[in-house]
């Protein structure tokens, strides 16, 4: 086989495989966008169960800052946080005498609210095998109801299961989880879920389009790496 031919033979199967991330990739958020998304848009993850003898749970404080320096392609047009991502905490309370109240709100105003009152703050979750991480806070205070308050920017509370959804804004914000009622003791089913733009199927779709056009590119140095050349025939002289 001629140099010419063994460097498209070498090539076009570097290709072949090449082709194989993005048509695999595509195929995998294909599935993922059928399999996992609820009928609400969301990804959630299962029910996690929490029972901690506190009067709350937090999130740590999340700093949202998603303009910063950067700027939208013009063809975008404006586009705020909200638009890049929304967060929904779904939950019920396993105690049939008291209601689930989830909040999300300014970390100081929430800092504010538990002074001195004794809750955990969330410092890891795995998702494979449900569990969860604390850090604990003392306090010798008890909250009044968290749905008297005012600082809330989201909020659901209520005795059947609720859910609690938010386009994320700039600042920093944390999630609490309380009883309805302020009470100490916390039984809970949680699930968490985000939504981002409907471009998870087009970013599939682009993918698999894209690793076609290799697969067919490659395919192209194969053949020509692979087929005889012709024979010119000899054609009789003049008689």
């Amino acid at each position: 086989m001629r140099a010419g031919k063994v460097a498209l033979l070498v090539v076009g199967i570097i290709l072949l495989l090449i082709s194989l991330v993005p048509f695999l990739a595509g195929i995998g958020l294909m599935f993922a966008d059928k399999a996992l998304k609820g009928p609400d848009g969301f990804y959630s993850t299962p029910s996690i169960n929490i029972k901690q003898d506190s009067f709350a749970i937090v999130t740590e404080p999340a700093h949202i800052d998603v303009r910063g320096d950067w700027k939208w392609p013009f063809w975008l047009g404006t586009r705020e946080p909200g638009d890049l991502l929304s967060i929904k905490v779904e939950g019920s309370s396993n105690d049939s005498s008291k209601g689930i109240f989830i909040g999300v709100a300014p970390a100081s105003d929430l800092r504010a609210y538990l002074d001195n009152v004794a809750y955990d703050e969330l410092t890891g979750l795995e998702i494979r095998d449900p569990s969860l991480g604390y850090t604990n806070h003392p306090g010798t205070l008890e909250p009044e109801a968290p749905a008297t308050q005012t600082f809330w920017v989201a909020s659901a509370h209520g005795k059947e299961t609720q859910a609690l959804r938010w386009a994320i804004e700039e600042g920093t914000y944390s999630f609490v989880l309380m009883n309805e009622n302020g009470s100490r003791g916390i039984n809970l089913s949680v699930s968490v879920g985000a939504k981002i733009p409907a471009m998870i199927p087009k970013i599939g779709t682009g993918l698999i389009v894209g690793g076609l056009v290799v697969l067919a590119v490659a395919i192209l140095l194969l053949v020509l790496a692979v087929r005889k050349p012709r024979t010119i025939a000899e054609q009789p002289g003049p008689m």
